[in-house]
């Protein structure tokens, strides 16, 4: 028995060393201005949360982005944005 709780805790600190605590926002860091970007906006309690559509950012003051919305500049924090990827073939065509 001994054993078994030593090879579990041993598996627990591998699977603990293995989660990832927050999404990557480093490449937000690196966009810049007027690029657009997605947000993820929540839904009322028990329906599902979506990524916005396309929107400007306007400027990364520490962890907080300012996008531009349809209605007014809003702030974010970096963790519920996103770059907005076009594929280059997509454009080239147009």
């Amino acid at each position: 028995m001994e054993e078994v709780k030593k090879l579990r805790a041993k598996r627990q600190v591998a699977d603990a060393l293995n989660i990832r605590n927050r999404p990557k926002t480093t490449i937000i860091y690196n966009l810049p201005l007027n690029s657009p970007v997605l947000v993820w906006r929540e839904e009322p309690i028990g329906q599902p949360g979506y990524w916005s559509s396309p929107h400007n950012l306007l400027s990364i003051k520490n962890k907080t982005c300012t996008i531009q919305l349809p209605y007014r500049p809003t702030n974010f924090r970096s963790m519920v944005v996103k770059p907005y990827l076009v594929d280059p073939k997509i454009t080239e065509d147009m």
